[in-house]
């Protein structure tokens, strides 16, 4: 039997859940196709008895203004807060604070070229901008891309981060909040009137169209089910999108749109890790740390830095007083640390902690309660983080954005404009612009 609806959306992430909303307020009938037993993509919020805030093991901050988040954050009467600190750098034992990170890291980035053949980053690297005066501020900007965007340097495109201008005016950089009890609650709330119109463990695979008709199949353990609609809505992350068919997620498109292939295959699939330390207390915040300098503290630190380590970045919960470190890292760092499995992730993060910050290892051992690692790359169901461009694949997310044939829809975080794409309001609006173009469209 063939399940028929007016639109079909693929994915129960952020973006599916709010296009399927807009468009079932609208009066039309959808029904999503979700390949895991719960909604919210990347977004996966862990509760524990132990710790007296949400752990996120993805997608965790409010970048920047952010206007489609907070708008539902606040229609779903839930509280979030401004999240700024102090920035410190940790190397070798020693703590001190992290003056003019991103202007530094601008002093390079605003040396690239918008307007000649693009390249990799590491190209431009490599011709060393602004000689032996910016030498350090060079193996800044190449951490810095690596973490953020979770990107290999040989691949991101030079024209994409150019056109993402200076990051010490980036606000998505710049400004970030949190959600009070994670953005699980959220994406609960946008779920909550979808229950009859989500089909959980439904994996599609491939997807038949023409003009004003669309045809998924989808296998739903070990049964096959049909679902036709006259317009769908995808929303599976570019990892997903680009796996060989065959492999489970996959999805085959026939025919495949060329325009939107060709965008698909001008993005790659970013690679992000991030490890969750609970601890008995904020031991952190002592005031006798050796590596401190006189008067100094990390009591009001958000974020540390670790230029030397394979972890690149830690932070806090502040201003949000909490026993919980983050250690976070991309690209291939974070693939090397993948590769050591989830043991040797947390053995790393707290020996890399421990030789960088100046703390003994058994102060840090002692008293680590808990750790939660989540490795996306290998979830064959996102088989990476947030998408960023190739050479030339700049402008994919706006051709991404364009309907074919008033058929087919494309939505998430890769088809965000460079403000939000990677975040969690570049999926929110990304969802809610597709739901729009299907009701413009008549």
């Amino acid at each position: 039997m063939t399940e028929k609806s007016d639109v079909l959306i693929l994915g129960a992430g952020a973006a599916g859940l709010a296009a399927a909303r807009m468009l079932k307020k609208a009066g039309r009938s959808v029904q999503l196709l979700e390949a895991r037993d719960r909604p919210g993509g990347r977004v996966l919020t862990h509760a524990d008895p132990r710790c007296p805030v949400a752990i996120e093991l993805g997608a965790e901050f409010i970048h920047g203004e952010a206007k489609t988040t907070r708008r539902l954050l606040d229609e779903a009467r839930l509280a979030y807060y401004d999240a700024g600190g102090e920035q410190w750098r940790a190397q070798a034992g020693r703590l001190t604070r992290a003056e003019k990170f991103f202007e530094r890291i601008g002093r390079v980035m605003k040396k690239l070229d918008k307007e000649g053949p693009d390249r990799p980053y590491a190209d431009f690297l490599a011709e060393k901008p602004g000689g032996r005066r910016l030498a350090q501020d060079r193996v800044l900007s190449q951490r810095f891309i690596q973490s953020f965007h979770g990107a290999d340097l040989s691949i991101i495109s030079a024209h994409s981060l150019a056109q993402q201008g200076d990051p010490a005016e980036d606000e998505t950089v710049e400004k970030t909040g949190r959600v009070i009890g994670g953005y699980g609650p959220l994406i609960e709330y946008l779920a909550r009137d979808l229950t009859d119109d989500i089909a959980y463990n439904h994996i599609a695979t491939r997807l038949e169209w023409q003009p004003g008709r669309v045809r998924v199949t989808a296998k739903a353990g070990d049964r096959t089910r049909t679902f036709e609609a006259e317009r769908a809505v995808i929303t599976l992350p570019i990892g997903v999108l680009q796996a060989p068919a065959g492999e489970t997620g996959a999805l085959q498109i026939d025919p495949d749109p060329t325009a939107i292939r060709r965008a698909i295959d001008l993005l790659h699939p970013g690679v992000v890790l991030r490890v969750a330390l609970l601890f008995h207390e904020r031991f952190w915040e002592s005031k006798h740390l050796p590596g401190l300098p006189q008067h100094g503290s990390l009591e009001d630190a958000m974020f540390m830095h670790t230029p030397r380590g394979r972890y690149t970045i830690w932070w806090t919960q502040h201003p949000v007083r909490a026993p919980l470190l983050v250690a976070w890292t991309g690209g291939p760092p974070a693939l090397e640390l993948i590769a050591m499995g989830e043991a040797g992730m947390v053995e790393a993060a707290v020996d890399e902690l421990a030789t960088e910050a100046g703390i003994a290892p058994r102060r840090i051992t002692g008293q680590l309660l808990g750790s939660w690692v989540h490795d996306w790359s290998s979830d064959p169901f996102t088989r990476g983080a947030y998408a960023y461009a190739r050479p030339g694949g700049a402008r994919a997310p706006q051709a991404l954005a364009k309907p074919v044939e008033n058929t087919l829809y494309m939505a998430g975080e890769a088809v965000a404009s460079k403000v939000a794409n990677g975040t969690v309001e570049g999926a929110l609006a990304a969802g809610e612009q597709a739901a729009k173009q299907i009701l413009d469209g008549g």
